[in-house]
């Protein structure tokens, strides 16, 4: 900038200067008009830039709206005015979204090309990415490894997360040739069998693609799923034969009758015994009915013949069946474990008793002891039945025992021995109010072995006396679980009992590794308000003391106490309540006992359903 020094004082450029400075620190003065016209502007450039500006039509009125006279002549012409101008207005408007919307698409157009362009680099980002992860570093065999945890081959695993390998197969080239190469991935099969039509050759091509790939040394495992009879008899032959010329490798069938339409598969299922020389578990699945008449019989006799033939399961298969060797020919006496569900009845549950003598592990769940004296009642039993590898037993009954001159139940009960029993389950019928007759095996179970041996014990619905099973509970010095539910008996007497102390200075503790106690019982059994908060006020105490007993070789995991009103007419908003009560003061006591590190997990709630008291059991 120009100095005044610079000048001349009174020439043109030296005035010139002496005005700037003089400028300089001083406040701007607009005028009046200057300033409404900067405002104008301003007012202008900020509002939306329409054609036409709109205005305020000051002939229309809400009252002319409301009212149903004709307007004015006057009024009339302004209207046509207004309605020509809005109209004009309206075009102009359509012009400029028309503008702004062509504007909007080339942006669109623009905003599309990026996102395409990013998404190629992306893509190549990924695929260096792919090329530098760890992962294609694992040697096929690690791959392998870990493919093996995510195909369980049990289909109803919880832990089960691809149905076939082929879906790993699809992943990439080095993953396919890991699948095809382990023989281990093909080795087990689940196939349904659809009762439309299907072509000929369809489950023979199946089975050879599948069973191809392994290694021929390797044992097989086949689960069949009969959907329904198939149409054509001989896509039914073509089934056996297809399944019979993998039978010397099979180590596992599971065969599936929906419906109980075992006419599938009964080529395959009558052929004569030793055919299924490696086969070393069977599952059968299917309500059969009787058949009307005797002959119609159709024998299953594939598996008489199976030498290592150990595990055996019977799910919802007919009694009809088991009642008879000769209708379901296996090998009885080699089977290690046992699961028969579904309704047993008496006659076939003494056939299997007397023709398993090595079984360490078995499930009976739905003896029915319905009319024992019927068709399949039984007349004699023989003399005992003794299982002296048996470790674990659960036995269900089912249906109301009538009144006869046959053997009954409890005939058969004690005449079962257990000396190195481990886990022992027990459940009567409390819907048709069967109690299991639990003390026939009380003096099996006192001896000193199978006491010492006991480790899970679960009574539902039993027959006893308190004093034989707190006699019991004295001898099992190595019981861990124990589940308990006695109708008649106060619980209130029972939880008393066992807070008794030792009878000698040192002795170990009554329960002493009892890790789990669940205790269910009957509103009849507490019968007022005061019983139950004398029942709390007891489980607390016996909590406390076993807690505080530092003789006990093993810490509490789990209590849980369960009012069974599945099969009782009381008020179930009192019980609720009263439940609610009791959970809520051995909440407060475990509380003030231990900390949450070593607190127990404790449950408490109403039971409204058998299905739910039989799961708590373990059935």
């Amino acid at each position: 900038m120009a100095s005044i020094k610079d000048g001349v004082p009174g020439s043109a450029s030296w005035n010139k200067v002496r005005r700037q400075q003089d400028w300089i620190g001083r406040g701007v003065v607009l005028s009046p008009k200057i300033i409404s016209a900067l405002e104008e502007t301003v007012e202008h450039r900020v509002r939306p830039r329409t054609t036409t500006e709109i205005e305020e039509d000051p002939v229309l009125t809400v009252e002319m709206l409301r009212s149903n006279h004709l307007p004015s002549e006057s009024d009339i012409s302004c209207l046509n005015a207004i309605v020509a101008a809005k109209a004009e207005i309206i075009e102009h408007l359509d012009h400029d979204i028309f503008r702004l919307q062509i504007k909007m698409n080339h942006l669109m157009r623009d905003v599309n090309i990026l996102q395409d362009k990013r998404n190629l680099q992306q893509d190549k980002l990924n695929f260096c990415k792919h090329i530098l992860s760890p992962i294609r570093r694992l040697p096929p065999e690690i791959l392998v490894r870990i493919f093996n945890y995510v195909t369980i081959k049990d289909s109803h695993s919880p832990h089960r997360m691809i149905s076939s390998p082929f879906c790993l197969a699809h992943v990439c080239a080095s993953w396919r040739h890991a699948i095809i190469g382990c023989s281990s991935f093909w080795d087990s099969l689940e196939m349904k069998i659809p009762s439309c039509r299907t072509p000929s050759g369809v489950f023979t091509s199946r089975l050879k693609s599948w069973f191809g790939r392994t290694n021929t040394s390797r044992p097989l495992s086949l689960a069949l799923l009969i959907q329904g009879r198939p149409e054509d008899s001989e896509i039914i032959e073509e089934i056996s034969q297809a399944i019979s010329s993998y039978s010397h490798r099979f180590s596992e069938l599971k065969i599936n009758f929906l419906l109980g339409l075992k006419g599938a598969l009964d080529s395959f299922l009558s052929l004569p015994p030793g055919g299924l020389t490696g086969l070393k578990a069977v599952t059968l699945r299917g309500a059969e009915a009787p058949p009307e008449k005797i002959d119609e019989i159709i024998p299953v006799t594939v598996f008489g013949g199976a030498p290592l033939l150990q595990h055996v399961s019977l799910l919802c298969i007919s009694s009809f069946m088991l009642s008879d060797p000769s209708r379901l020919v296996l090998p009885w006496g080699q089977l290690t474990n046992l699961e028969i569900t579904g309704e047993i009845m008496v006659k076939a549950f003494t056939q299997v008793l007397s023709q398993c003598p090595n079984l360490r592990h078995a499930r009976f769940l739905g003896v029915s002891i319905q009319d024992p004296s019927g068709p399949h009642g039984i007349a004699n039993t023989q003399a005992s039945y003794t299982f002296t590898m048996l470790e674990t037993l659960a036995i269900h009954l089912m249906g109301h025992e009538t009144i006869s001159d046959s053997v009954t139940i409890t005939d058969i009960v004690s005449k079962i021995h257990l000396p190195v029993i481990q886990s022992l389950k027990l459940a009567g019928d409390s819907i048709n109010d069967t109690e299991f007759p639990f003390f026939v095996l009380i003096p099996t179970l006192t001896n000193a072995a199978a006491a010492h041996t006991l480790r899970y014990l679960s009574l539902c619905f039993i027959d006893v006396e308190m004093e034989e099973l707190i006699h019991l509970m004295t001898l099992c010095t190595e019981l861990e679980v124990f589940k308990l539910f006695i109708f008649g008996i106060s619980p209130i007497d029972f939880l008393n009992c066992l807070l008794a102390p030792p009878t000698v200075a040192g002795e170990v503790p009554q329960l002493a590794c009892l890790s789990t106690f669940v205790l269910v019982f009957s509103p009849e059994d507490v019968p007022d308000t005061v019983d139950f908060a004398s029942l709390g006020d007891v489980f607390c105490r016996l909590i406390g003391a076993w807690m505080g007993d530092t003789a006990r070789r093993r810490p509490l995991e789990k209590i849980g106490l369960y009012l069974g009103a599945h099969n009782m007419s009381v008020n179930m908003r009192d019980v609720y309540l009263m439940l609610q009560e009791i959970r809520s003061r051995v909440d407060r006591h475990l509380e003030d006992l231990v900390d949450d590190a070593v607190r127990p997990v404790f449950a408490s709630r109403v039971i409204s359903l058998y299905t739910d008291l039989l799961d708590i059991f373990g059935f």
